[in-house]
């Protein structure tokens, strides 16, 4: 058995991210589209304002004609979405609300309780009791976007207030990227189902349900088979059933060394590539990542170490990015990582860079990075108290306060 190459973290995800395909479009309703990923560029069909507005509720009027104890006359209204008609006339004001046009003439607003209120006092006049300067309280044409300005870049999630965007420029409907499709493959005699009770060596299959989660998360559509029994032939057969049908098939177990672990044999029996077969990292070196063709249809496989952190971790670090990769987000988002403060740490040196979990919360000078205890790869339940892997640098022990980097989990 040839010794596999073991890749530093960087560098596996690069190979990864290099393979991931074009993203494919779909058209939705806007009501639909909530949380995937747009895969347009969006511009300001119009200025915003599309004219000079009020800013507060209060009188349009010349600045000319203000000073403290002046008293002009009320000649109309301009509400939002009803202009006032004509020029302001010298020596008078309109009622305005917010959003409402300045009328032609007008160069400043006074807020309603600078003046003697809505109501005219005898003789139709408006008192103010305030001085305000050209363009006080006007939102100018334009000043919030101008036409033709770029509002949202292809890749962007659609978050609810990009939903408002896009609604706010008459999109109905949107491009975007079309959702992986993504097989979640259990392998081992040992795994039975979360209902039974497991047995002496047994385990429930409690880690497709969590891949299957994070798949869903960030966007995929997970799909959960069988388990996979330890079986040469029926793994190949399966293996390629899945392949076939789906974007990414997610193997649990049977990419490490033992006599057991026929997923990468089968995998290349089938004709895939291997881009990635090891990785420098504590939980999870026995990772595997391929490149397949069947049919005329591509797909990719990313193997799993068994353990539960190990498995819930390497798809944090590797398999996450591919999906939203895939769906159009930025290969930057991946490349630079969060920067904490550690707190409560007790780490031992590793030759591995090592990926582990903790809770970010806000100091009073810098964020921090609180360390969780781990007792080994097999421990999942420490995750559900995490909402971030924090990696330390191989061959390095970090002390409290220093600077490490962070990645969030979801």
């Amino acid at each position: 058995m040839s010794e596999r190459v073991i890749l530093p973290l960087p560098e596996a995800l690069e190979r990864i991210l290099s393979a991931v395909p074009a993203s494919k479009a779909e058209e939705l309703g806007l009501g639909d589209a909530l949380r995937r990923i747009l895969l347009q560029d969006v511009y300001a069909a119009e200025d915003v304002p599309l004219a000079d507005v009020s800013a507060m509720d209060g009188f349009a009027l010349r600045t000319q004609d203000l000073a403290t104890g002046a008293k002009l006359q009320l000649v109309g209204d301009a509400f939002a979405g009803q202009a006032y008609e004509g020029s302001l006339p010298p020596g008078s004001c309109v009622r305005v609300m917010t959003g409402g046009l300045i009328p032609e003439g007008a160069d400043t607003v006074v807020p309603v309780e600078k003046s003697s209120g809505y109501e005219p006092l005898e003789g139709g006049v408006v008192r103010f009791d305030a001085e305000f300067g050209v363009g006080a309280n006007i939102r100018k044409r334009a000043c919030v976007r101008s036409a033709g300005q770029q509002l949202l870049e292809s890749g962007t999630e659609i978050r609810p207030a990009v939903v408002g965007v896009l609604a706010n420029q008459g999109l109905s409907r949107v491009q975007v990227a079309v959702q992986p499709r993504v097989a979640i493959l259990p392998t081992g005699d040992e795994v039975v189902a979360i209902e039974e009770q497991p047995g002496p060596g047994q385990v429930r299959n409690s880690n497709a349900w969590a891949l299957a989660a994070q798949v869903t998360a960030c966007g995929g559509l997970p799909s959960m088979r069988p388990v996979l029994g330890d079986d040469e032939a029926l793994t190949r057969e399966q293996l390629a059933a899945a392949l076939r049908e789906h974007d990414l098939v997610l193997t649990i177990g049977g990419v490490s060394m033992g006599t057991k672990d026929l997923v990468r044999g089968a995998f290349e029996a089938l004709g895939g590539e291997c881009l990635v077969e090891s990785v420098l990292i504590k939980p999870g070196k026995p990772s595997y990542f391929g490149r397949i063709v069947l049919e005329g249809r591509e797909s990719f496989l990313l193997g799993l170490p068994g353990n539960p952190a190990s498995s819930f971790t390497i798809f944090a670090l590797l398999g996450e990015p591919f999906l939203r990769v895939f769906q159009g987000e930025s290969r930057d988002l991946f490349e630079e990582r969060n920067r904490g403060r550690l707190h409560r740490s007790s780490l031992r040196k590793n030759r591995r860079l090592q990926a582990l979990p903790g809770r970010l919360w806000q100091g009073p000078e810098a964020t921090v990075v609180e360390a969780l205890p781990e007792v080994n790869s097999a421990d999942l339940f420490v995750l559900a108290d995490a909402d971030l892997l924090f990696l330390v640098p191989a061959g390095e022990t970090l002390q409290d306060g220093e600077s490490v980097e962070w990645l969030p989990l979801p």
